[in-house]
């Protein structure tokens, strides 16, 4: 009985202890409900759908009508224009290029001075961080164009019936072909090899349906092992190689295990021992947990938790990375300062203007750089464990945010072949795409969503920090970044739709959707850095980087990144990669 209360009280004290630590996570998400800025209460009044997007690419135009004379601002002028108006687009007309406004990417319209005679201003909040600015002579006109513009934007989302098949697809983006971008970029890691298999038990997504269907585990591991250890993990996310280094060391990811207070299993305990001892050479390997320690402590109450030292004989290293809510806030923040003082961005020299100190206390005060820098130093810690032949295993709560974020970045700092623009490509469409991070959830493609954060524009910002840091290692160049990141939050190509590879392959995404892989390799010389000279050495962080706020994404001008890319290429087939040699030869190398 003695032994027994000894007990109990020993747990009621844990359980306090875990208590306490959630409280200032759940305080922080009432505080960021209560204080919802107003970039996201723009946001969540768009009535934006994934259905939608693929009705809009679609539908037959009609003739624009003329329904202003307005002025643009650009660049601080105010430039004549005229304003043409159809079911899909906005058209700008001027002295500058004319600018086609699809208005699925408007989120909001503002018209501050309405109770007041004369001209006004009429600001449209576009998906990708745009202001458009516009003038019109009257109230009557701004209320017309107002009316007309509302009334234009998406309905709400409705679904399709089952004899509503649409009409025929145009230039399909072949989920196959991405696919076979992916396969390729392991055979060039030397895959398979003796001691890694590719593993089939997730065909036809049977058992973790966020996860690509081809797997790469360790070989001695049989796939009802596999199916065993998944069970213990968060959403079924296992633990499976991402990148194999030459020097044999190997990075994988997974979601947290199903700790709780007392659980364990011996298959995941088996499967990581076995992905430890892969080429370790004596080397200890690294359990690389993206949270806040005291946030994986707390999801043991929920059942979750992280890898205990006394049952997996690795080192446990918590980055301390602030979880989606957080990154959201943090980013409204940021975007509100760009609104709020916009001419205090210098947008030619890409930093911060000293003549607002205002903006500079509410760019501060957002603490995006924070993350920023917390998010790099994370990837260049691993970088080096993989330098040193050291195999690290990563993983956040459920593995698609956080994790693709290091496990991204440090293949970045740690291959050459990621900073070319083919393999930018590959990198985003195995571990963003394929590995199932939520874009639908957390770009609102699908109308309001709790879930939405930008930890993608984390991973565009992280990779512009590199260029500026190398700006000769890297073959694209600051245009392809800010294509990309475009492209993924406002759902104008296909690879971004939906929350994984399986809603992807479901709903025939591809069949009627342009993929972004053939419009930046239709545009390649635009986004090709001239300073560009490949070498094969990593990348090492400078010891005290020096990190920028970048204001041709936060406040882009017009007519944007996107304007330049087609959505008419269907999906070109990857340039061929010669394969490397096995991995017990690049081992020994």
């Amino acid at each position: 009985k003695t032994k027994m209360a000894g007990l109990l009280a020993t747990a009621r004290r844990a359980v306090v202890s875990r208590v306490g630590a959630i409280l200032p996570a759940l305080a922080s998400m009432a505080s960021f409900s209560q204080n919802m800025s107003g970039y996201r209460a723009r946001l969540v009044r768009s009535q934006l759908t994934e259905s939608n997007l693929e009705q809009l690419c679609t539908k037959d135009l009609p003739l624009f009508q003329t329904i202003a004379e307005a002025k643009l601002r650009v660049d601080g002028r105010w430039l004549p224009s005229s304003l043409r108006l159809s079911e899909t687009e906005l058209e700008i007309q001027g002295a500058f290029e004319t600018i086609h406004l699809v208005l699925y990417q408007i989120i909001d319209i503002d018209v501050p001075d309405l109770r007041v005679d004369g001209e006004q201003t009429v600001v449209l909040f576009l998906r990708d961080f745009r202001a458009v600015h516009l003038s019109v002579p009257t109230r009557e006109v701004a209320v017309v164009l107002f009316e007309a513009l509302v009334r234009h934007l998406p309905s709400p989302y409705t679904e399709k019936t089952g004899d509503d098949t649409g009409p025929p697809p145009v230039l399909a983006c072949a989920t196959a072909t991405c696919s076979d971008r992916v396969a390729r970029d392991f055979v060039r890691m030397g895959l398979p090899c003796s001691e890694w298999r590719l593993s089939r038990v997730n065909a036809a997504y049977a058992l973790c349906p966020t996860y690509p269907e081809d797997l790469y585990v360790p070989s001695d591991i049989d796939d009802a092992t596999l199916a065993a250890a998944a069970a213990f993990r968060s959403k079924q996310r296992l633990p499976a190689l991402t990148y194999l280094h030459a020097n044999g060391a190997a990075l994988c990811r997974s979601a947290q295990p199903k700790t709780g207070f007392f659980s364990r299993s011996s298959d995941d305990e088996r499967l990581l021992s076995a992905i430890f001892t892969r080429r370790s050479q004596g080397a200890i390997g690294h359990i690389i947990d993206a949270r806040p320690q005291w946030n994986a402590i707390a999801n043991t109450l929920n059942g979750g938790g992280y890898e205990s030292s006394n049952r997996y004989v690795v080192n446990l290293t918590f980055c301390n990375i602030a979880n989606i809510h957080a990154v959201s806030n943090s980013l409204f923040k940021l975007l509100d300062a760009c609104y709020t003082y916009p001419g205090c961005i210098d947008t030619e020299h890409h930093s911060a203007s000293d003549c607002c100190p205002k903006w500079q206390a509410a760019a501060a005060e957002s603490g995006w750089v924070g993350h920023l820098q917390g998010i790099l130093h994370s990837a260049g810690f691993i970088a080096t464990c993989l330098a040193n032949q050291e195999t690290v295993l990563v993983h956040c709560s459920d593995g698609w945010d956080r994790s693709a974020q290091l496990v991204a970045l440090a293949q970045v700092l740690v291959d050459d072949h990621y900073r070319t623009l083919d393999g930018l490509m590959t990198l985003i469409e195995k571990d963003w795409i394929s590995f199932g991070h939520q874009f639908a959830r957390r770009h609102a493609l699908s109308g309001l969503d709790t879930q939405q954060s930008f930890v993608f524009t984390q991973f565009i910002d992280c990779l512009w920090q590199l260029t500026r840091w190398f700006p000769t290692a890297f073959e694209f160049n600051e245009q392809a970044l800010l294509a990309i990141h475009a492209a993924a939050l406002t759902g104008s190509h296909g690879n971004f739709l939906a929350n994984s590879e399986r809603e992807r392959r479901q709903r025939d995404l591809h069949a009627h959707r342009a993929c972004l892989w053939a419009a930046l390799s239709a545009a390649r010389d635009t986004f090709h850095n001239p300073q560009y000279v490949r070498t094969a050495d990593a990348l090492s962080l400078p010891p005290e980087p020096a990190l920028r706020l970048w204001p041709q994404l936060y406040a882009p001008s017009l007519p944007g990144p996107a304007a330049i890319l087609s959505t008419t290429h269907p999906c070109p087939a990857p340039a061929a990669e010669t394969p490397s040699e096995p991995c017990e030869a690049r081992a020994a190398v």
